[in-house]
């Protein structure tokens, strides 16, 4: 009888911890949303006028893809986005370059 009291008090225990775990990890994912709200409802996370449309191209002639303004690495490739020099796109290669596909090993 001592053995089923215990077991019933280890399962309660442990609905227990879950149940606080979950209400804080609800709370604080519910604070987050707020604030996330609020700033962009204020423009604090919004690009600079002058940065908004533009995308900088990859100053790497095999990647050349499109990164945010304000990058500092390509996306793709991690090679240095240099912004000054970055804002006019290189030109195209004169022969035709195939994507690479990511292979995860």
């Amino acid at each position: 009888m001592f053995e089923w009291f215990v077991a019933i008090l280890i399962f309660l225990g442990v609905i227990a911890v879950t149940a606080v775990l979950f209400g804080g990890w609800l709370i604080v994912s519910i604070v987050r949303l707020i604030v996330r709200m609020v700033t962009s409802l204020a423009g604090a996370d919004a690009p600079p006028a002058d940065a908004r449309g533009r995308s900088l191209r990859c100053g790497n002639a095999q990647c050349l893809a499109p990164n945010a303004a304000g990058a500092r690495f390509c996306r793709r490739c991690g090679t240095p986005v240099r912004t000054g020099e970055a804002l006019t796109p290189p030109p195209l290669p004169t022969r035709a370059t195939a994507p690479q596909a990511a292979v995860w090993l």
